[in-house]
């Protein structure tokens, strides 16, 4: 396998960072497998309008030796669930699924894909999406780079509806620190609530609620009196979700876990804020893209790896168990959810083998019962049985090496600030409660030797853990039973 970057290639673009790389996978996985023998190459190249401007197409090629395709071929190979012959399917294996949705996501940024094949010798897939490119400039770099708390959506009040507490968690703190006044809802009921009460700028919508859709919500929303105009933003751990529905009321769609840079790319016709794109890489578990999402926060993600481990670490067998039982539907629920935690606490080959089952799953569902779907899904199934505990083990490990030096670094930061009076720390912390301040596991950190010394042992870790999960409630009737 061979890769070649032309020199001609801008250092940082402006473009979507997790569709490019999609787009990428798709087609080299798809050279892999039909490719038994000889070589793969990937290049990449830019082909700018013109001198002047900042734009041009970002051409991305997949050129393998493999099997080829017939001409007559062509068309029918980017159709889902079709492969160019009966007999590829059942000698390459795979649902045909690959390329149909590379295409819908080319088609969705304005691109184009060609394919070049002779039968027997090998195909080369040609993918030109255009593109805006930031000159290597150490002023421009800086103007691209977004910081916390920059001012630019200050105290703006938005709505976030989402029912999985990690995901909850992952993107309230990634909206406050870029200034956001963020109000937090979990079902479709609680947000209707807030919708009815108070005017928000955005809403920002998770697709799937346990008590309705999130397009139900939004279709509310559309009818209420204070909430009419607001820019409604439509969230998914499924791309394919948005080329399925029409949502007359939604403005923007998100992927889930939503990057800081995509989310300000969409803002940008509000408010004008450009952004720097970074790497990311494909490991059991990727802290450095879930730190950057948190903007290096390690405290709070170590926080989120223990709420997997609490609240996920059956999730494998349940499906499992599920799964025997021939409960597609919800199977396919199980996988949808255990796919959104895996993608924001950066466990991506966990993110990746529940976005395979979950097609197959679809598959299952909308066609007659198929032996060579069940089968790779049987394969599929036993990836996730291995995956889930490399996983598993991997978070476990990353919490015991780093748990240490987060408090250490906690205590050592406080330690260099005034300590503040004992009462003051009590009445500064039910003032935060009350008002249901999302910083309140902050608060508890900093100050955790006074807090400690006021409550037992047992009620502080009550109490700290109903704060990092945002149930002021339970955090507020702790307090009151110590006193």
């Amino acid at each position: 396998m061979e890769f070649n970057c032309a020199e001609q290639v801008p250092e940082y673009i402006r473009s979507d960072q997790r569709l490019i790389n999609e787009i990428a996978i798709n087609l080299l996985s798809n050279a892999v497998k039909f490719t038994p023998g000889g070589s793969i190459s990937l290049k990449v190249e830019f082909v700018p309008f013109s001198h002047a401007g900042k734009h041009g197409d970002l051409v991305v090629s997949v050129m393998d030796t493999g099997i080829g395709i017939k001409r007559e071929n062509f068309e029918r190979i980017f159709q889902a669930f079709e492969q160019a012959s009966p007999d590829i399917s059942l000698k390459f294996g795979g649902s045909g699924l690959g390329l149909a949705i590379t295409k819908n996501i080319v088609d969705s940024m304005g691109g184009k894909i060609k394919v070049r094949s002779e039968f027997n010798k090998g195909t080369t897939f040609i993918v030109s999406i255009p593109v805006d490119y930031v000159e290597h400039s150490k002023t421009e770099l800086q103007e691209n780079t977004i910081t916390a708390n920059q001012g630019n959506f200050r105290d703006i009040p938005v709505l976030l509806v989402e029912d999985n507490l990690i995901n909850a968690k992952m993107e309230r703190e990634i909206l406050a620190m870029l200034g956001f006044k963020v109000s937090t809802a979990n079902t479709g009921f609680q947000a209707v609530g807030f919708i009815d009460q108070q005017k928000f700028h955005f809403l920002f919508l998770d697709i799937r609620l346990p008590d309705c859709s999130g397009f139900q919500v939004a279709d509310y929303a559309r009818k209420s009196v204070l909430n009419k105009n607001s820019h409604i933003i439509a969230l998914t751990a499924n791309i394919e979700e948005v080329n399925e529905i029409q949502a007359k009321n939604i403005n923007s769609y998100l992927s889930k876990p939503f990057e800081t840079e995509k989310l300000v790319s969409i803002l940008k016709s509000i408010n004008q804020v450009s952004y720097r794109k970074q790497n990311i890489s494909n490991k059991i578990l990727n802290d450095r893209t879930s730190l950057r999402r948190l903007m290096g926060k390690k405290s709070l993600y170590i926080e989120l790896l223990k709420l997997f481990l609490k609240d996920h670490t059956k999730d494998a067998s349940k499906y499992h168990q599920v799964f025997l039982n021939r409960k597609y539907e919800e199977c396919e629920f199980i996988i949808h959810s255990l796919k959104g935690v895996s993608q924001s606490i950066g466990a991506e080959r966990l993110a990746e083998i529940c976005d395979q089952i979950g097609k197959g799953l679809k598959k299952v569902q909308n066609t007659d019962l198929d032996f060579k779907v069940i089968s790779q899904l049987n394969k599929d199934n036993d990836k996730l049985h291995d995956i889930f505990i490399t996983t598993k083990d991997r978070i476990k490990d990353y919490v015991d090496e780093n748990s240490a030096s987060v408090m250490r670094n906690v205590s050592t930061s406080t330690s260099r600030d005034h300590h503040p009076s004992t009462d003051k720390v009590i009445s500064e912390l039910k003032d935060k409660i009350s008002k249901s301040d999302g910083y309140c596991y902050e608060f508890i950190d900093e100050h955790a030797d006074i807090i400690r010394s006021v409550i037992s042992s047992s009620s502080y870790s009550r109490l700290r853990e109903a704060l990092y999960q945002f149930d002021f409630q339970k955090a507020n009737q702790i307090l009151k039973m110590e006193e």
